[in-house]
């Protein structure tokens, strides 16, 4: 079906000149300015509005060039509900030295991180009693995002005046954060979430229906699925990573995709839903200089920059995905992109490594060096 043509105010004026001489002969006063072009001149401004708006609403039906709520409307029409921003949500230790009296830690007590900013709330009472030095206080992220999940030993401050209280921290061995905060869909994030919700539209379980299904769950960054029997026959494992600092999902996130996922699901599949394997990489290169020179510490620090971004969370396409191999030839191609580079040399790791389906390439240590 093709688009109907988009006329401009000129075109239409020109058009409704030619038309009007035809049919009143008898009028010979159409000159700029006169009574007849004057109204002709209105008419084709309204004419012209009203084209404007019919390519903006053209544009606006159809989902990879839909903006705003219209955008909006097309996913909710598919089944697809733009994810909201979320808090993140886990807990922090109060401590003090002197425990010789109750302290009550009231609901609404603020902590933040070092730098101050992001700040958390406590979302309950919670009371040390004589002989305690500590205790596990739950915190909700003051806003929305995932700007909250920051990371083991992040937290630092107290920003509410607690006398008595000594300190605050996140610390604890099993991970502080009990739910990932999630910001909200971006245009192009809804956008993705429709078209693998409609390839979903099928007789049984795709890979599509799973990655549709699994990205429903505020703070679920990225999925994978592996449906080549990876427990036996008719078995199939979603693993995925999250918006938290280390991407390592929380039990509470794997728990909600795997009911959304069960409720989903053909009835004859075992889908397992689970974390990806951590595999640490610890990379130690040599940046050597080309003619040109430029600035060590600079090339350095845009080395750095450059390797990091091949980790998740990432924008970059070269990223390490889940399953991906520890492929050497990546490192070195961002590294020798950056400028002022004139060869690269990757003392660790000594060769590529190989991935399993399920497992995640994570930076480790990071020493670059530049000569």
């Amino acid at each position: 079906m093709a688009l109907p043509k988009i006329k401009t105010f000129a075109t239409i004026l020109a058009e409704l000149l030619v038309e009007a001489k035809s049919r009143m002969t008898q009028i010979k006063n159409w000159v700029v300015g006169g009574v007849m072009h004057s109204i002709l001149a209105v008419l084709a401004k309204g004419l012209a509005a009203l084209y404007e708006n019919l390519e903006r609403a053209i544009d606006l039906a159809f989902l990879e060039t839909s903006t705003g709520i219209y955008l909006r409307a097309i996913a909710v029409l598919i089944g697809v509900e733009p994810r909201e921003a979320t808090k993140a949500v886990g807990r922090v230790i109060f401590s003090r030295t002197t425990p010789t009296s109750e302290k009550t830690i009231s609901a609404g007590t603020i902590v933040a991180t070092t730098t101050g900013n992001p700040r958390f709330v406590t979302t309950a009472d919670a009371t040390l009693v004589v002989g305690e030095t500590e205790i596990e206080v739950e915190v909700e992220a003051e806003l929305a995002g995932a700007a909250g999940n920051v990371g083991d030993g992040a937290i630092t401050r107290l920003i509410t005046s607690l006398p008595g209280i000594d300190g605050v921290r996140n610390d604890q061995a099993e991970g502080w954060l009990d739910r990932e905060g999630g910001d909200a869909d971006t245009e192009d994030q809804i956008r993705e979430r429709c078209r693998l919700r409609w390839t979903s539209f099928t007789y049984g379980g795709t890979a599509e229906h799973y990655i549709a299904t699994a990205m429903e769950i505020s703070g679920v960054a990225t999925v994978a699925v592996l449906s080549s029997a990876p427990r036996g026959e008719g078995t199939v494992d979603i693993v995925l990573t999250s918006t938290s600092v280390d991407g390592m999902p929380t039990p509470v996130m794997l728990a909600e995709v795997q009911t959304l996922v069960d409720a989903r699901k053909p009835c004859e599949a075992d889908v397992l839903v689970k974390a990806f394997t951590a595999w640490p990489n610890d990379v130690t290169l040599t940046i050597v200089r080309d003619l040109a020179g430029g600035v060590a510490a600079d090339i350095q620090a845009a080395g750095e920059a450059a390797i990091e971004d091949l980790y998740l969370p990432s924008t970059n396409d070269l990223a390490f995905s889940i399953g991906d191999d520890l492929v050497r030839a990546k490192i070195f191609a961002v590294a020798i992109a950056i400028e002022y580079a004139a060869n690269v040399i990757i003392t660790e790791p000594p060769a590529d490594v190989e991935i399993p389906a399920a497992g995640l390439v994570r930076l480790g240590t990071l020493t670059v060096e530049v000569v």
